[in-house]
């Protein structure tokens, strides 16, 4: 990673970060605290989706794939967000720089990471309208599907290791330093993906108006022998796609918009707080994804009500044995007097 030298900027960084937070204090501890709320819903929202989608049954086998990829992307990006709302909230500034760029290195990862994944759902939802080609092979074998998203990963972290590494003369603010920083290369990086979504859902609306609809192969089912493809499930990768895509389009436009005007200056206080809002906007997404899935399938309702009995049967079981032993050592303390 190359770092420039940050001796000439110190002073002016400090100018800047000293009137950010004195001009903005309050509205960014409320959106600080709205960021880790949201942090904490996408943790215990997504490892619900995940343990409750596992086991389904009755969805098709590239469907439950994605979502539960995507599930623990944002199970993972929550720990982060909450461990970065919480220093911003405290200190506004992380003593700990090695701990610091981890979290940012690895929610920018993470992000990308989400996106491609997302982006999969909407070719997803494509090939099966018309199974047919290369893509058809990969979403319906899933071990190619699991080799197909580890790729995802790997193609992402190369992307992140650009992004934090080339200077291309912009700064950034990033752990209370100034440091080389690609916005192009962020910019690019999510934006292809956001072009292959965008233009993804636009055919499928095309293909909807004009009355194609899913065809049923066989292979596309994950435990079912009737052949039956539902509807509902190609609906909903639709709508976690297009959730996403308008979720993330904010953060996008504020990568390509500071791009474009080619300065190689911090950030003014208001392009802050749009930075700071598109990242919250960004971390809706996540919370939308659980309840979707929710709504859609009854079988993942059932799953989680299953888990959630499951989980309250071993704590009440738990409560008695902790009842019966404080009621033992009592007896036990009596006979003793």
């Amino acid at each position: 990673m190359m770092f420039p030298d940050l001796r000439a900027q110190a002073s002016e960084h400090t100018k800047h970060a000293a009137s950010v937070t004195k001009v903005t204090h309050k509205n960014l501890m409320a959106v600080e605290g709205v960021g880790l709320l949201f942090a904490f819903l996408h943790v215990a929202e997504n490892t619900l989706m995940v343990f409750s989608m596992k086991d389904a049954k009755k969805m098709v086998k590239p469907m439950r794939i994605l979502v539960v990829h995507l599930g623990v992307v944002y199970t993972l990006y929550g720990f982060f967000s909450i461990n970065a709302s919480a220093v911003n909230l405290i200190t506004y500034k992380d003593t700990n720089l090695g701990l610091c760029y981890l979290r940012t290195s690895s929610m920018s990862l993470l992000e990308k990471v989400a996106t491609y994944g997302t982006m999969w759902m909407v070719i997803c939802c494509i090939v099966m309208r018309q199974p047919t080609g290369a893509m058809y092979d990969v979403f319906t074998s899933g071990r190619k599907l699991n080799i197909l998203l580890a790729l995802t990963w790997l193609f992402a972290s190369i992307g992140t290791a650009i992004t934090f590494s080339v200077d291309t003369g912009e700064w950034g603010e990033v752990c209370e330093l100034l440091r080389g920083y690609s916005r192009e290369a962020e910019a690019i990086m999510e934006g292809v993906g956001m072009v292959v979504m965008i233009a993804g859902l636009l055919v499928l609306f095309w293909r909807s108006v004009r009355g194609s609809r899913p065809v049923s192969p066989d292979s596309f089912l994950l435990e079912e022998s009737d052949g039956t493809y539902h509807r509902h499930d190609e609906i909903t990768l639709t709508v976690v796609s297009t959730i996403f895509t308008v979720m993330a389009l904010p953060k996008l436009v504020f990568d390509i918009t500071y791009v474009m005007t080619g300065r190689d200056e911090t950030l003014t206080d208001d392009e802050y707080y749009w930075h700071v809002a598109a990242d919250v906007i960004w971390r809706l997404s996540g919370i939308f994804l659980f309840p979707v899935m929710l709504c859609r399938h009854s079988e993942a309702r059932r799953h989680l009500k299953k888990t959630l009995c499951k989980k309250l049967q071993m704590g009440r079981e738990l409560s008695l044995q902790v009842d019966d032993t404080y009621r033992r050592n009592t007896v036990c303390r009596l006979a003793l007097q």
